[in-house]
């Protein structure tokens, strides 16, 4: 029997997590069902997801572990995830709190893993927005995410939507880097570290799970630091995945690319909609953030918490 463990890392979303923890409990599958274990890491040393965990698991029909990992950051949450695996584990998946998967998610991603023969599997993932969200942050694709055709081969993936071979976990010689502490880019790093090593990573389009978008992150604010965050870590990653001194001309080289186009754009966007404004001013900030990036400066966006 295929053993599975669905790793999450949560830090004070009640809702978001018995809401993700519900559509974890309705997987379904068409053929022989796998044993499936969810480990859930309160990465809150107040225990604040426990009584969240407990209801949840009185309900359940699957093994679901409670672990705190104190240490603030998502990379020690995901780090202790991983440390706390059964060792006949075979493969293991990553989704967030903010998030609730399809019933055929797992079945989905676990028919890529066979078909193509890989030691990764990663899927979309389809923003769900509240009633009264902003109409330009919609109309501006802000939260949507590269889609590709299933098979495609990647050289990065994510822990919002991923399935992993266990082995390559177990073979990797480092796990989630905790430099990257509440930076968020600790899984870039990592998956990109595992298609270095000769691992196969591939796209299942039909391997869907949702994302709660909060009106918090639908604001101007929130949206040019996220570009701002993606453009730093971009940069920690490419220099420290490189011993070349030129790998850091390139980036640079790239950060004033990105941010001349974004001030360039800035008036067009004036004209035509708040949404390309923003888009343009998005441009500037992820350039400037590769920039900063390259000298190891890191702008820590997981300090707050979004969404309940």
């Amino acid at each position: 029997m295929t053993r599975i463990a669905v790793c999450v890392t949560t830090f004070r979303r009640p809702q978001g997590l018995a809401r993700l923890l519900r559509s974890l409990d309705a997987l379904e599958f068409p053929g022989e069902r796998p044993a499936v274990s969810v480990i859930v890491v309160d990465n809150d040393r107040a225990e604040t997801a426990s009584a969240t965990v407990q209801q949840c698991s009185r309900s359940s029909g699957m093994e679901v572990r409670y672990i705190v990992e104190p240490r603030r950051g998502i990379p020690f949450g995901r780090n202790r995830g991983l440390a706390s695996l059964p060792p006949e584990t075979d493969f293991v998946a990553f989704v967030d709190d903010d998030e609730a998967v399809a019933p055929d998610w797992l079945a989905r991603l676990l028919d890529a893993q066979r078909r193509y023969r890989a030691d990764v599997v990663a899927g979309p993932v389809i923003p769900v927005f509240e009633r009264d969200a902003p109409g330009w942050a919609i109309r501006g694709g802000f939260f949507q995410r590269p889609r590709y055709a299933s098979g495609t081969q990647l050289d990065v993936a994510f822990t919002c939507n991923v399935l992993v071979r266990a082995d390559v976990i177990r073979q990797m010689e480092h796990s989630f880097d905790v430099r990257f502490e509440l930076n968020g880019a600790d899984d870039s790093h990592f998956f990109r570290r595992v298609a270095r090593s000769g691992r196969k990573l591939v796209w299942a389009d039909d391997a869907c799970v949702r994302e709660w978008i909060p009106n918090s992150r639908a604001t101007t604010k929130w949206l040019l630091q996220r570009a701002f965050r993606t453009g730093n870590g971009m940069a920690m990653i490419a220099t420290d995945l490189s011993d070349s001194a030129w790998r850091h001309v390139v980036v640079v080289s790239k950060s004033l690319v990105w941010m001349a186009i974004g001030l360039a754009a800035l008036p067009v966007g004036a004209v035509f909609g708040k949404h390309r404004l923003v888009r343009a001013a998005q441009y500037t900030g992820y350039g400037l953030g590769l920039l900063l990036g390259v000298f190891g400066v890191q702008f820590q966006e997981y300090r707050r918490v979004h969404g309940g």
